[in-house]
């Protein structure tokens, strides 16, 4: 059931660029700041950059990638602003910030990879050869993707060694790897030829890698909305149509079973169709358009089982970027692409 005061709009901050939900809210500005957000006031500049840059909390750390041409990666302390490692000394030239996991890839500039424990700020391993930014670390091992290449890689952290490789190239290119489910890694896969474009949803024996299953219908996989879902053990897409329907694409994670595949009519109803989503503990957060606009200009929530839109407001001004919402302490998060951040509650 529709419920109009689920959430309300608690702030707007303008001129960000980019942010960061840890145990506090992290803001980069348009003044090349990097700010600390706390009890709904800015508390304190953490750091100042010359140049855009990506960036990622862990606790009272965050962790600062500047890929532009005078590479400067850093480790500063949330609590005084300072740098506690600069990782330019492991001759460093991109972070991965990508994932939960305290590891981390970071890519040397003699193109090796080096994997960084970023709660002890220690070198766990080094991989010799060159690698692309795709990876993805579970339970002690790491799936690598080789650069330039349509192989996938799983390499055992403890023993320091590599178990399989496996080319996907009949699949085409590796596009993002999802994550493990049971016995399956799950990634994506893109194939561009001259007068076609088909993307697919693959999975793999973590023990052989052996190809298991592969998804491949008329519905056009994307990397950006397609979620394994750990604890529920499912894959989950949820896209919007140039027709203006938004389907539902639902798997099993174990057996690549077909649970779900339906149009959501919930959404219909009120004449919108989503743009970006993600699954938060059963509800799906999203940005959507009514189709005055191409681009998200709605943000709302939706019970994933039944698929009944819970919430939704119109945001003003809309053309929020293609982005899924980020969700935190009650708190839905949207950014605009002019830097307007909105701030939504959730009342109790």
């Amino acid at each position: 059931m529709l419920n109009n005061n689920f959430f309300r709009l608690k702030e707007i901050v303008k001129n960000v660029e980019s942010f960061d939900l840890g145990k506090n809210l992290i803001i980069l500005n348009n003044e090349k700041k990097i700010l600390l957000y706390e009890e709904d006031r800015f508390s304190k500049i953490l750091f100042q950059l010359n140049t855009n840059c990506h960036f990622k909390s862990f606790n009272e750390k965050i962790v600062i990638s500047d890929n532009s041409k005078e590479i400067e990666n850093y480790v500063v302390s949330i609590v005084t602003g300072e740098i506690i490692v600069d990782l330019n000394d492991l001759e460093s030239s991109f972070v991965n910030l990508e994932g939960d996991s305290k590891l981390k890839t970071i890519k040397l500039k003699n193109k090796n990879l080096t994997l960084y424990d970023f709660e002890s700020l220690k070198t766990v391993t080094k991989i010799d050869g060159e690698y692309s930014t795709i990876n993805f670390i579970s339970n002690n091992v790491i799936y690598l993707n080789p650069r330039r290449s349509q192989l996938i890689t799983k390499f055992d952290i403890l023993l320091n060694t590599f178990i399989w490789q496996t080319s996907l190239e009949s699949y085409g290119t590796i596009r993002k790897i999802l994550g493990v489910c049971g016995e399956n890694l799950w990634l994506t896969t893109s194939d561009k030829t001259e007068h076609s474009f088909s993307n697919k949803l693959l999975a793999l024996s973590i023990e052989t890698g052996t190809v298991l299953y592969v998804i491949d219908n008329d519905y056009t996989f994307d990397a950006n909305w397609v979620q394994l879902l750990e604890k529920e053990e499912k894959i989950v897409s949820i896209k919007g149509s140039s027709n203006q329907s938004t389907y539902l694409y639902e798997y099993c994670g174990k057996t690549g079973t077909e649970l779900r595949i339906q149009t959501i009519f919930s959404l219909e109803n009120y004449g919108l169709s989503i743009i970006c989503a993600k699954v938060v503990e059963n509800r799906v957060y999203f940005t959507a358009t009514d189709h005055t606009q191409i681009v998200a200009n709605h943000v709302g929530v939706m019970d994933l089982e039944t698929l009944e839109v819970v919430w939704f407001e119109k945001v003003s001004p809309g053309n929020l970027k293609l982005e899924p919402p980020q969700v935190g302490a009650g708190k839905i998060y949207v950014l605009g692409a002019e830097g307007t951040l909105h701030i939504y509650e959730r009342e109790m």
